[in-house]
């Protein structure tokens, strides 16, 4: 075939779908002979037998005797054809991608020619923009892009992984972590068995290899972070970096500021401890790093698990300066991970202003640890002789729980302990102090669950003191709506099960007492859950502030006689 054959052949336009039918009704359109006009376009369109090679039209001839429909052969050929083609591309260079890719990428609508463009757009290390915006525009065709002509495509649409990013996630912000929300778990998880499954994989999936998708990825979970102050987005930032770690994706880790902060805080939490080795060495992590990536770097030691290992670090700590009889402040390891403790409960004031860690105040070493250690040396006391009243609290202690969050989260994680002490004079005496800030405990779910958790799985005999103090401290907060969904999520995943069902008709009648109010979406969503799982356990007439919670609200409208004044008298 001569070069002007071949440079004519290109230039014919294929008659394929639309193109061909919008063809034929043209041609039949302007002719008086139909059935000759179908026969030319035909003879037209079929085979080429420059393609095809010599003895192609007795082959079709053959198989017209045996009948076998014409359109069945060229499937048959076609198929051969675009396997053999799909197979050669990734040895192709560049300019042979490129002009492959400019011919078959109009043919990308058809099913049965898609798999060439596809492999063409797989193999090319640089689609060019035009082409990646025009895949955008279909839903259809993105869907069928492999994973890598997506990750270009999300450097020009990057709504994209936006929407794919928020469909993963959204799970998690419906539902939370229940583990994460134990401060005590009754099973430790190991932070690279967790990563295994959930979200995590599939951004891991996301991701792959690819530098860029994962700066996206991080930017998105930073980005909603910011948005609705979920915790568990903390979980899933420090987990995505971690899940690259065990998966030897060095090449992206390296690039990332938080690596090596991420690495030794997982092994902290891994091994529930925190020693002075590790502790100097994420202070000097924290020292070293830009100021751009503090607020990463706080997401990562604000993950739950996190904060509940330095918590039992801080408590640890304090037990032993009491028992060697020693100040708080002298205690470098007590220091360090106060320090650290500090910087993660402080992940919004980093969003708002990053700034390095700051060392711990000396209302936290000087007075509130002194008067931590003092009731710990009471507790021990009273261990012994458990007739003994509860030594009265500091006057200072209030002030210090308003004044540093440091100081509330140690005393609501001490309470906790308490509880599964069984120890309910010292549980209700430090409720009894946090009572009087309310406010500030609408943002501690984890405290309450843990705290209901503590006193109600607790090993037998168990305590009806200690539960009722548990039932009082989730009826104060129930109209938190971060407390009352979180509890009712609880209840929702499993806990209904374990509880005995005078304990589960308690709590649930503790939370919905107030029942005049429109539940939170989340909070009607899991207790319509909790109804689904309870197997009839839940009932109207067990527990009929529930219902009455759940019932629809009629707005209140005045009485319309009354909402009409009556007319003024004449005088």
């Amino acid at each position: 075939r001569t070069q002007q054959q071949r440079m004519a052949a290109q230039q014919r336009e294929a008659c394929v779908g639309a193109r061909g039918a919008e063809a034929l009704r043209d041609a039949l359109a302007a002719s008086d002979d139909p059935v000759s006009t179908v026969a030319a376009f035909a003879a037209a369109n079929a085979l080429n037998p420059d393609y095809a090679g010599e003895g192609s039209d007795a082959v079709l001839k053959l198989l017209d005797l045996h009948k076998v429909p014409r359109r069945q052969t060229h499937l048959a050929v076609l198929e051969q054809l675009r396997a053999a083609l799909v197979a050669a591309v990734p040895t192709m260079p560049v300019d042979k991608l490129n002009e492959l890719l400019e011919q078959s990428f109009p043919y990308l609508q058809f099913e049965e020619l898609r798999a060439v463009p596809l492999a063409v757009l797989a193999a090319h290390p640089g689609i060019p923009e035009c082409y990646l915006r025009k895949i955008a525009e279909h839903n259809d065709i993105y869907q069928a892009c492999p994973l890598q002509v997506r990750q270009q495509i999300w450097l020009v649409e990057p709504m994209l992984l936006h929407d794919e990013f928020i469909a993963i996630v959204q799970p998690l912000l419906q539902n939370g972590d229940q583990e994460s929300n134990e401060w005590f778990p009754e099973h430790h998880v190991p932070p690279s068995k967790r990563r295994e499954t959930g979200p995590v994989q599939a951004l891991l999936r996301l991701v792959g290899r690819n530098a860029a998708a994962y700066q996206q990825v991080a930017s998105l979970t930073r980005e909603q972070f910011s948005a609705c102050k979920c915790l568990p987005l903390c979980t899933l930032r420090s987990d995505l970096l971690m899940a690259l770690h065990d998966v030897g994706a060095a090449d992206l880790c390296g690039r990332d500021p938080c690596h090596s902060f991420a690495w030794c805080l997982d092994a902290c939490v891994r091994e529930r401890t925190v020693d002075l080795r590790r502790a100097r060495e994420l202070l000097q992590h924290l020292s070293a790093a830009p100021l751009a990536a503090l607020p990463d770097l706080a997401m990562i030691a604000a993950n739950p698990y996190a904060v509940s290992t330095l918590l039992a670090c801080v408590l640890d700590r304090l037990v032993a300066v009491v028992e060697s009889e020693a100040i708080p402040k002298d205690d470098e390891l007590l220091c360090a991970v106060t320090q650290l403790l500090q910087f993660a409960l402080g992940v919004h004031e980093q969003f708002a202003a990053p700034r390095p860690a700051a060392r711990p105040s000396k209302d936290v070493l000087q007075v509130f640890y002194p008067i931590v250690a003092g009731k710990i040396v009471d507790d021990q006391v009273r261990a012994q002789d458990p007739s003994a009243a509860p030594e009265p609290l500091d006057a200072n202690l209030k002030t210090l729980l308003v004044a540093h969050p440091l100081c509330l989260k140690v005393t609501l994680y001490y309470s906790v302990s308490r509880a599964r002490a069984k120890d309910p004079a010292g549980v209700q005496q430090l409720l009894g102090l946090v009572s009087g800030v309310d406010l500030l405990l609408q943002g501690e779910p984890a405290f309450v669950q843990s705290l209901a958790s503590a006193a109600f799985f607790a090993p037998p005999p168990r305590d009806a003191e200690l539960c009722a103090a548990a039932c009082a401290a989730v009826a104060r907060q129930r109209h938190s709506a971060a407390v009352h969904t979180q509890l009712a999520r609880w209840l929702a995943a499993g806990a209904h099960v374990r509880l005995a069902f005078t304990d589960l008709v308690r709590l649930v009648t503790a939370l919905t007492a107030d029942n005049t109010s429109e539940p939170p979406p989340g909070v009607r969503v899991a207790y319509e859950n909790l109804l689904a799982r309870s197997g009839g356990r839940i009932t109207e007439t067990a527990v009929p502030s529930l219902f009455a919670y759940l019932a629809p609200k009629q707005p209140h409208t005045p009485d319309a006689a009354a909402a009409v004044a009556p007319p003024e008298r004449a005088s």
